[in-house]
């Protein structure tokens, strides 16, 4: 795979420790000063979707300009935009707003470095080299993940969130210093029309086109708005605040919990790894497994569990594992099947279709866990949940049913 390819991992894990390190620690803080589930949640929801919204047209531009240049220049941003967080937190001009203006901008500039970072990375393997490169990816990914959230605990807890910041925006300009080493070669892209309004909604319109034409490809975004609907502000909002709120969990605990999170997602790709070509993974039975072990872990917030920490800890990794058997083969599948000349605007609609509504469900679950008991609030999510991929299960079987009888009248 060579120089270049390690020196996007090793980029990538410098990034992804100092970022992850700001993503347990900002909320928390956030939390700490309004000791408030909706203004948390309307904190996230506020500076997250921008970045949504833009993420198709930075997909377009992504596919018709230079990536490498792209993912640097995003690196350099990010760490001048977290060293303004720092300098506001340093000079006590600790206001949410600010810090929340600041954080819009950081997540604007890593949706456009997203939308690039992606596509980058099938252009510099090959696709024999595939399946690997992904898995050393999503295992140097998981590793940085592990450790960021339990130094974020830690460092937050004994020195707030200043030095945090400072040291987000140290690993991303040494994140970009690595890139810059890479070496790639920019194929210009032919018919590369000017950067217009026009040019950038036929462009969108051409790709959902394309994704509409797959009936697998399809359902598969249709479950990822779901799932990103649910799932997505339960780990950012929901269960946060009820390990933080209801039960009291320190900052210490939760960075650990946090860090089970991630090793989580280290066993699930061994798992995936070892269990690829023996084992063929039904997609609906796993969802509906990790709602109904999301119903059981909801007791604990009813009957009062006196080891707290444990049982988060075990439900948590348990989460982490599933999440990422569902997730890692089907990145391995866009990146095989989708065209290099259309896969950052893939990938950039495809999270901008998973996450357009999560930003005001982020709100609303925010707003709802602090009117109504929790536990309430995790058996609906839970049962309606299942519900919805009973339908979806079915739907789709007597879809295909349709399509093979039509295939053999054709013959």
């Amino acid at each position: 795979m060579g120089r270049r390819f390690y020196l996007y991992i090793l980029g990538r894990l410098v990034s992804i420790i100092g970022t992850g390190v700001q993503m347990l620690a900002l909320p928390l803080y956030v939390l700490d000063i309004s000791k408030s589930a909706a203004v948390m949640g309307g904190f996230v929801a506020v500076t997250t979707l921008p970045s949504i919204i833009f993420l198709p047209f930075f997909g377009v531009i992504a596919d018709k300009k230079n990536k490498k240049n792209i993912m640097v220049l995003s690196d350099i941003l990010s760490g001048i935009t977290t060293l303004f967080m720092f300098l506001t937190i340093f000079f006590n001009f600790n206001s949410i707003y600010i810090l929340g203006f600041l954080q819009m901008i950081l997540l604007l500039i890593n949706s456009f470095f997203y939308s690039s970072t992606m596509a980058f990375f099938g252009e510099i393997v090959q696709e024999k080299d595939l399946q690997k490169a992904s898995s050393i990816s999503e295992t140097n990914n998981n590793i940085a993940k592990l450790g960021a959230p339990f130094l974020g605990g830690i460092i937050y807890m004994a020195y707030g969130i200043k030095l945090i910041f400072l040291i987000n925006s140290i690993s991303f300009f040494i994140s970009a210093l690595l890139e810059k080493f890479i070496k790639y070669e920019f194929k210009k892209v032919e018919n590369n029309n000017k950067l217009k309004l026009k040019n950038f909604i036929e462009d969108i319109k051409e790709t959902l086109i394309y994704i509409n034409s797959y009936l697998d490809l399809k359902e598969v975004v249709i479950l990822a708005i779901f799932l990103n609907l649910f799932v997505m502000p339960l780990f950012s909002v929901v269960l946060p605040y009820g390990l933080r709120v209801v039960l009291k969990v320190n900052s210490s605990e939760y960075g650990i919990i946090e860090t089970i999170f991630a090793l989580g997602t280290i066993v699930g790709s061994l798992v995936y790894g070892m269990l690829n070509n023996k084992v063929k993974f039904k997609k609906y039975y796993l969802l509906g497994a990790f709602f109904i072990i999301l119903f059981i872990y909801g007791i604990s917030f009813n009957i009062g569990i006196k080891n707290v920490f444990m049982l988060s800890s075990i439900f948590f990794m348990i989460f982490s594992l599933m999440i990422t058997i569902i997730n890692l083969p089907l990145m391995v599948e866009f990146q095989k099947l989708v065209d290099n000349k259309i896969k950052a605007r893939f990938f950039s609609i495809f999270m901008f279709l998973s996450q357009i509504l999560v930003p005001l469900t982020s709100y609303l679950f925010g707003l709802m866990v602090s009117k109504i008991n929790i536990y309430l609030f995790i058996y609906f999510i839970s049962i309606s949940s299942i519900i919805f991929l009973l339908i979806m299960k079915k739907r789709y079987e007597f879809i295909r049913k349709i399509e093979m009888l039509k295939i053999n009248k054709e013959y």
